[in-house]
């Protein structure tokens, strides 16, 4: 009776310690998904940071002289909040209009202006455009109809 009970404490002994340690391995396999997950997104951060840092260390803006007081711009121009292709755009022009020129600066090799919008607001009415955006430029304001 002594043995058939001792048998019976071990096989039970024996089952916990195996559900114990499947349940162990779960949990480890799991963390250990989590693990490759994180490295994956960690890695993905640190090159968008390193891409930031570099753009933000070889920054250089000069301003120059403004040639031209009006400049037309087309439909589908995109009016930023700083001269830097990935800055926050104010505006994206739904129709073709004469803007006034009020800066000029050169950044980063790209030649940028600071406009002033022909629109009712002061909301988003002023922004930087890139030169390549223009269609003409012109020293006198002239009646443009859009198309």
């Amino acid at each position: 009776m002594r043995i058939l009970f001792f048998l019976i404490f071990i096989l039970v002994i024996a089952g916990i310690i195996f559900f114990l340690f499947i349940r162990y391995d779960q949990k480890i396999s799991s963390l250990h998904k989590d693990n490759i997950l994180l490295k994956k997104q960690l890695s993905k951060l640190k090159e968008q940071l390193k891409f930031l840092n570099n753009s933000k260390d070889n920054f250089t803006m000069q301003f120059l002289n403004v040639d031209n007081q009006y400049g037309l711009i087309p439909k589908g121009t995109l009016v930023h909040l700083s001269p830097y292709d990935n800055s926050n755009i104010l505006q994206n022009i739904t129709i073709a209009m004469e803007v006034g020129i009020l800066e000029k600066a050169l950044v980063n090799k790209t030649t940028w202006y600071y406009v002033a919008l022909p629109v009712d607001t002061n909301i988003n009415s002023r922004g930087w455009v890139v030169e390549s955006s223009f269609s003409t430029f012109s020293s006198s304001s002239t009646k443009i109809v859009p198309n």
